[in-house]
């Protein structure tokens, strides 16, 4: 659930990290209850629940158990991968339940325990620790606003995009020009992007390194950015953690939960639609890719009127009538289809269709 495009665009690596497989499971029951809990509570969530279930709470209380045993046997156990799965399942699914103030907690001591290895290196290539710390660690950043912890600093130059893409033409309305660190890590989201539709229309996958480059330097890059509330570079940096969110973590409905990120993105797109729609048509096509954004990866379900109001004005000025045109100006700009068509089509018809305007 925080890596589904990954597992849909990426080739299988040569060298897989087998954490979770039987042998483990059946030697460590902490593991076996945490996992348990975890799918436990992805279907009550799913399946409309709004608290734990009793067979969730049992499963997590047997996980808690064990964790304390082994925790308390010190030595090895105490910071053994197998050990740290446990902390990792266990906060995968308080971000699954809204609980980030449990995710933090159990990022802290998975943090305490890393530390004690030795660190991130000590985890390995490819570590599936890593790998879900960082999912989990970027979600909470994105709930409380704190930096996360467990990725490490990279350059600020672009990762992926190719020599001179970061010119960024589409975004010659965005003024004063935005921060040349931002533009950096747009060039590498739309070269990610036009990759990613790339493999989908032709059934390819991408290296497990090209995916990577995504996963480990966006984040950090614009989660160590902040800007004046109110500039053009913070409603885009803003606007970018929500598309980056979308690529990399599928947790059903979590928009609501990442205080941090809504509380700042709306009054940064409702100051920009000002600006925006003076500029006409090349001005509203960018207010009707951020709104699309913020629509389907955080106010997923709530609080979408100011939204819906601005994307009918938006595609008004800027001629939209049908999705056709739509997806042509969305595609303009950040877009991968596998993770937004569908939805983006159905706000579309909801919003902007015969129906709606009938």
């Amino acid at each position: 659930m925080t890596y589904t495009v990954e597992k849909t665009l990426v080739g299988e690596q040569q060298q897989q990290d087998n954490l979770f497989c039987f042998s483990n499971l059946a030697r460590h029951p902490a593991m076996t209850h945490a996992v348990i809990h975890t799918a436990q509570s992805f279907f009550d969530v799913t399946g409309g629940l709004d608290a734990r279930s009793s067979i969730a709470s049992y499963h997590l209380g047997e996980a808690l158990r064990h964790l304390q045993l082994a925790l308390g046997d010190g030595g090895d156990a105490a910071h053994a991968n197998s050990t740290m799965a446990v902390v990792v399942a266990l906060a995968t699914a308080a971000a699954v339940l809204g609980d980030m103030d449990g995710v933090g907690v159990h990022l802290n001591g998975l943090q305490q325990m890393v530390n004690a290895r030795g660190g991130l290196d000590s985890l390995g290539p490819g570590s599936m620790i890593e790998h879900k710390s960082q999912r989990l660690d970027f979600v909470h950043s994105l709930a409380t606003g704190a930096p996360p912890r467990f990725f490490r600093p990279v350059p600020w130059g672009p990762h992926i995009a190719l020599d001179g893409a970061t010119q960024c033409p589409e975004l010659k309305t965005l003024q004063p020009r935005p921060d040349e660190r931002l533009m950096n890590v747009w060039a590498d989201l739309r070269e990610f992007s036009r990759v990613a539709n790339q493999a989908t229309r032709t059934s390819t996958k991408m290296s497990p390194g090209f995916f990577c480059r995504l996963a480990d330097t966006v984040p950090w890059r614009l989660t160590a950015l902040r800007f004046d509330p109110g500039s053009v570079s913070e409603m885009l940096r803003l606007c970018m953690l929500a598309y980056a969110r979308s690529l990399l973590t599928q947790i059903p409905m979590v928009g609501k939960h990442l205080a941090y990120l809504r509380q700042e993105l709306k009054p940064a797109l409702v100051a920009h639609a000002r600006r925006a729609l003076s500029l006409g048509p090349d001005g509203a096509r960018f207010l009707l890719w951020a709104l699309f954004i913020a629509a389907m990866t955080v106010f997923q379900d709530f609080d979408r009127e100011w939204i819906r109001e601005l994307v009918v004005v938006s595609a008004g000025t800027c001629g939209v009538v049908d999705w056709g045109a739509g997806r042509a100006v969305l595609g303009g700009f950040l877009w991968t289809d596998l993770v937004h068509h569908r939805e983006g089509e159905q706000l579309f018809d909801q919003w902007l269709g015969k129906r709606a305007t009938s």
